[in-house]
C-alpha cells in the first residue's frame, strides 16, 4: 500500500526530468562531435516518454494514497445501493 512517503518520493523523482534536460543541453553544447538533429529528436522523444511514465506513476501513487478510483476500499453492492437510495430520499425532503 502506498503512503505519503511513496507519494513524496514520486514527486521528487519528477525533478529527474529537469536533470535529464540539463544533461542534454550540456551534451549538445560541449560535445566534441556535432550532434545531429535526428539525435536530438530521438533523445527528446525518449525524454518525453520517460517523463510521461513518471507522471503516470505519480498519479497512480496519488490515487493509492488517497484511496481513489481502483484503490477505493471495496463496498458491497447492497450498502452502495442503500446509500444511493438514502441520498435520493434526502433530496426530496
Amino acid at each position: 500500500m502506498a503512503d505519503r512517503f511513496a507519494l513524496e518520493n514520486c514527486i521528487m523523482h519528477m525533478w529527474n526530468t529537469k536533470e535529464d534536460i540539463d544533461l542534454l543541453l550540456t551534451y549538445y553544447c560541449d560535445s566534441p562531435t556535432p550532434v545531429t538533429e535526428d539525435e536530438i529528436a530521438n533523445i527528446l522523444i525518449g525524454l518525453s516518454a520517460i517523463h510521461n511514465m513518471r507522471c503516470e506513476k505519480l498519479f497512480d501513487t496519488f490515487k493509492a494514497v488517497f484511496e481513489l478510483d481502483e484503490y477505493r476500499p471495496n463496498q458491497d453492492f447492497e450498502s452502495l445501493f442503500e446509500s444511493v437510495v438514502e441520498k435520493k430520499r434526502n433530496k426530496k425532503k
